[in-house]
């Protein structure tokens, strides 16, 4: 079984390069965005990353409507599409514990 999984990933790394489709740059240190991002449960932070340069900040990413989700999905093929389900159900939940306008400013406005 090992061998076999360690076969699919050789596979799916050498697909990856062929069709020469870079990974998103990964800062150090990780700016404060995705350092939110990668505090998910459902994200790791080439997980943040790519969201992060695919949605162009963190504000389009967490006001994202339903409906353009998919597309975004997309455009991170590398990224289990329950992850970022997971990531927006947290989300929500996490929006409906605290009142809008409610939270650290200062933190709101490094992340946009």
């Amino acid at each position: 079984m090992q061998e076999t999984l360690c076969s699919l990933l050789a596979a799916h790394v050498a697909d990856r390069l062929a069709s020469g489709d870079p990974p998103p740059p990964l800062r150090d240190p990780a700016g404060p965005a995705e350092t939110f991002l990668a505090g998910f449960p459902s994200l790791n932070p080439f997980s943040a990353a790519a969201l992060l340069a695919a949605a162009q900040s963190l504000r389009r990413l967490v006001t994202l409507p339903v409906a353009e989700r998919a597309a975004l999905a997309a455009t991170v093929p590398d990224m289990p599409g329950g992850s970022l389900e997971l990531f927006y159900r947290q989300l929500e939940y996490g929006r409906r514990l605290v009142p809008a306008g409610q939270g650290a400013p200062e933190v709101q406005e490094s992340m946009s």
